[in-house]
């Protein structure tokens, strides 16, 4: 598994069942900016967005592939994966909204792993920051694995 085919597995444990959480929450589905895209130089106030980020370790060679005639050598890597959440302040349901929004994403990535058993999450916190000009703030951290087989 490459670095970009973990974010996409990654992706895949909270997107398609995000969409419809956060829309029977909020009424609406909020805009995620993903790695690499470029976020508009304001977002709307009155809505709720996240942003999606990613780093990792080096890798670490684990060993050599058993009972593999080539003898490919396995690696593995840590990561995590930031999904930072924006909610208004001028909300009313912020203290309800933003902590369901939090506890849903955390579920989706507790003790999961991708359908191949290459990727798998370990930790995740939610961590509570500052607000933030018109934003209360809070971001879920996801510590996770995978394997890397090269040829």
């Amino acid at each position: 598994m490459t670095y970009d085919e973990a974010g996409d597995a990654l992706n895949a444990l909270f997107f398609p069942t995000f969409k419809p959480f956060a829309t029977t929450v909020l009424g609406y589905m909020p805009t995620i900016y993903w790695p690499f895209q470029t976020e508009p130089t304001s977002a709307p106030i009155d809505k709720a967005w996240l942003r999606v980020s990613r780093r990792s370790l080096p890798k670490q060679l684990d060993g050599f592939g058993e009972g593999n005639a080539n003898k490919a050598a396995r690696y593995s890597t840590i990561g995590l994966m930031y999904i930072q959440l924006f909610y208004p302040q001028s909300d009313k349901n912020a203290a309800k909204n933003l902590p369901k929004l939090a506890e849903f994403l955390q579920a989706c990535f507790i003790g999961k792993h991708d359908p191949t058993n290459l990727l798998w999450c370990r930790d995740v916190t939610i961590k509570e920051l500052d607000s933030e000009k018109t934003w209360f703030r809070v971001n879920v951290v996801v510590e996770f694995i995978y394997q890397d087989i090269s040829e």
